[in-house]
């Protein structure tokens, strides 16, 4: 069994175009965030930076990759930019006090609210 396996089981049982990839970008996009702010605020620019690095490589070594592999291919440029406009942690972690309500955790519905505010497509981050 390999990747095109798994992707065409999740074509089958879906009737979309979903992959592996998919859920890996996902997954880091929404381990990054509660990353961040499990990481907490910052004083500086210079911090801010400190902190979203230490984030991708806490999520880089859950998934199995290198920092830079998961920075561009598996975290979604919204998280980064709201950790840096002050924005990500107050939100993750109310939603994390909270209950799930739907098919989603609190946390993973902030991340789809946060990539909906910034207007990019939720999908394919990066060609790959």
């Amino acid at each position: 069994m390999d990747s095109s396996d798994v992707n065409g089981y999740l074509h089958e049982v879906s009737g979309e175009n979903f992959s592996a990839k998919d859920f890996r970008t996902w997954a880091g996009t929404v381990l990054t965030a509660v990353c961040l702010a499990d990481i907490g605020t910052f004083r500086s620019e210079t911090e801010a930076r400190r902190n979203i690095v230490e984030a991708i490589k806490r999520t880089a070594a859950r998934l199995g990759n290198r920092p830079a592999t998961c920075r561009n291919y598996y975290v979604h440029p919204a998280i980064p930019d709201a950790y840096r406009e002050g924005s990500l942690v107050d939100v993750i972690r109310k939603a994390a006090a909270g209950r799930p309500s739907g098919a989603l955790h609190p946390e993973e519905q902030c991340v789809v609210d946060l990539i909906k505010l910034t207007g990019s497509p939720a999908g394919r981050l990066h060609a790959a």
